[in-house]
Formats: C-alpha cells, structure tokens, sequence
C-alpha cells in the first residue's frame, strides 16, 4: 500500500536533515507523489525583524532569482493570502479576478511554475513563520485527484519539513554546503563592504545581496551578518586574500 506523503517523510527525514542538497531532496520525494515543486520559506520571526527570509525549493535557479529581483519576496500574493487563515490555501483562490495575482502567476509560468498549488502557513511558538507549499504540473483532472489525495497530510508534512530545517543539527554536523553566491556575499561582508557596495561589486541589487545572506546565516545557524561571516571564515568556508 502507498505509504501517505507525512508517513513517507518521516521515514526519509534523517536522510533530508543530513542532505547537503535539500532541493534536489524535495525534488525526487515530490515527484513520487506527482508534485512538479516543493516550496519552503521561512520568513522574518515576528519576535525578530531583523531575521532574514530564507527559501528551501526545487523551483528553477532562474525563477529564484528573478523572484528576487522583482522583489515578490514582499508581494508574492500566495504568501499574502496564505497567512489570512490558518487552513491550506488553494491558488486558484487568488487567481479569478486579481490582476496582480494573474500577472504574477503569468511571469512564473514562463519558469515551469503552474498556478495549480497548494500552500501551508506554519506558525512556531517563537514567533517563527514559514510557509509549506506544493505544486504540480499534471492535467487539471490529475491535480484535483492528487489534492484530494494529499490534502489531508500537508498541513502534518508542512510541519515536518519545517522542523526538519530549522532543527539545530547536534553531533557530528555535516558540513555546511554554501553556494558560490552565498560565499560570494559573505566575503565581500568579511572585507567591511555594504549590502549595497557588495551589489555594485558583484553586478546584484542590495536586495539579492541580502537574499543570499539571509539565505547563508540561516544555513550557517547565525542570527546576524557579522555572526554567519564569523562562522564562514572558522569552517574556511569563505577565504580572504587580500
């Protein structure tokens, strides 16, 4: 019998704490169950303003980025929709009617992203937020069968993907893989260099620039920029040269 998606998860998730490459992880487990994306953000702590956004997805290197630079990490209306309830939430909710909603999905199509989803708002007791969301590219037939399917264990695997992420490794960590952009971003911070001298040196808005860190400290467990440049230069993940 086909083990539901939380059950096979959980069966999986020492695998995925320990995976240096989580998208790639999220990527093959989605596909098993006819998902096209898995998608996780985890947003500013309401408790810390200062804390960055970070995303965990098996979206497109592409889309990411323009994600990014379009600036959608402050008006994605799947995130800003999401979090007015605490049930799952159905794209297809947003799109009747919403120009915003119809352009944003429209731009994300051209990256293999359909508007045939389902998101999970997740609230910690820290004040920590994070949405769950997945997404699939099937007939709209075959995606109503896998929501019916599915639905009911989203919300628990949302939570257990969560965990699974923000859990402070313990032991013998595996070590912290960090992409070249990321340790691009923290060397020019260990030079002294702004967000915004580092985006001018590296071809990259300020915005990027603090993407990238965000997404660094939290692969690094550090609350602040100076911290994730102390961190990376102890593990030699980052080396200066001049």
């Amino acid at each position: 019998m086909k083990l539901a998606i939380s059950e096979a998860f959980v069966n999986d998730s020492t695998a995925f704490r320990k995976s240096n490459d989580k998208p790639g992880f999220l990527s093959v487990f989605g596909r098993r169950f006819g998902l096209s994306n898995i998608a996780y953000m985890h947003l500013p702590s309401l408790v810390n303003s200062q804390s960055e956004t970070g995303l965990v997805t098996t979206y497109s290197k592409a889309w990411e980025d323009r994600y990014v630079e379009k600036g959608y990490d402050e008006r994605d209306p799947v995130v800003k929709n999401s979090f007015k309830g605490v049930l799952p939430f159905d794209w297809s909710a947003i799109t009747n009617g919403d120009r915003s909603a119809i352009n944003f999905f429209g731009e994300a199509a051209e990256f293999g992203v359909s508007k045939q989803g389902v998101s999970i708002p997740i609230r910690g007791p820290e004040g920590d937020q994070a949405l769950f969301s997945v997404s699939s590219n099937e007939s709209a037939g075959e995606w109503r069968s896998i929501k019916q399917h599915l639905l009911p264990d989203l919300t628990y695997l949302g939570f257990l993907v969560h965990s699974a992420i923000v859990k402070k490794p313990t032991g013998n960590a595996v070590t912290t893989k960090l992409s070249p952009r990321e340790k691009d971003v923290l060397l020019w911070a260990s030079y002294g260099k702004s967000c915004w001298e580092t985006g001018k040196i590296l071809g990259l808005s300020e915005r990027t620039v603090n993407f990238y860190i965000g997404n660094a400290s939290a692969k690094l467990g550090a609350a602040t920029k100076t911290q994730a440049v102390a961190i990376a230069l102890r593990k030699c993940l980052i080396l200066q040269t001049i």
